[in-house]
């Protein structure tokens, strides 16, 4: 990325987004990428249409759903987050669709990481939103743990990638997963 043409701002509207510290020419390369860092296929979503309903939010006179979590639940800070991560015990139910997908963004992250076709220091570089996301829905922190216990005792079957599946790497994707994969367009260049 041309950091001289380009800088990251938190914004009131939508976490961090790019802006243009200078004009920028018209057919200017600001960044080039041969493919997304990690990438799945969610239910297709955007921030205007309900991700469960697919409700329309301007049907509404809205320019985006609001979602209320029921509570705050035990979590209320980083330490909490960390040793919840150290604590928790594998729940033997099987994962859901979510689940499955997110072993699969997951696992993409993880073998790109280690198999050196992507930046691990860029990918870091989003912001990292996981305090701010389990505090908003405590719920989601069992699914991201079985998630976790899921990937790790697969994982086994390929005893190169096992040593990868760690906690630290997990957690530092899922951090950034949540707050970084909307609204990313790719443009098509050529015929």
């Amino acid at each position: 990325m041309n950091y001289n043409l380009l800088h990251i701002k938190d914004t009131t509207y939508g976490g961090r987004g790019l802006f243009a510290t200078t004009s920028v020419l018209k057919n200017a390369l600001v960044h080039a990428c041969s493919s997304p860092y990690a990438s799945v296929i969610y239910r297709v979503f955007r921030k205007e249409v309900c991700g469960h309903c697919f409700s329309d939010a301007f049907d509404s006179n809205r320019n985006a759903w609001n979602i209320r979590c029921d509570g705050a639940g035990e979590i209320t800070s980083k330490k909490d987050l960390d040793a919840a991560w150290e604590t928790s015990t594998l729940d033997l139910e099987p994962l859901t669709e979510l689940e499955l997908d997110t072993v699969r963004f997951l696992a993409s992250a993880i073998i790109e990481r280690y198999a050196g076709g992507g930046e691990w220091a860029d990918f870091i570089q989003l912001q990292d939103n996981e305090l701010k996301y389990i505090l908003a829905r405590p719920r989601v922190f069992d699914s991201q743990f079985r998630v976790y216990a899921f990937l790790r005792k697969a994982a086994q079957a390929a005893p190169v990638f096992h040593a990868y599946v760690t906690v630290d790497t997990v957690r530092a994707i899922l951090a950034r997963d949540q707050g970084n994969v909307f609204r990313l367009y790719d443009v098509h260049v050529g015929g």
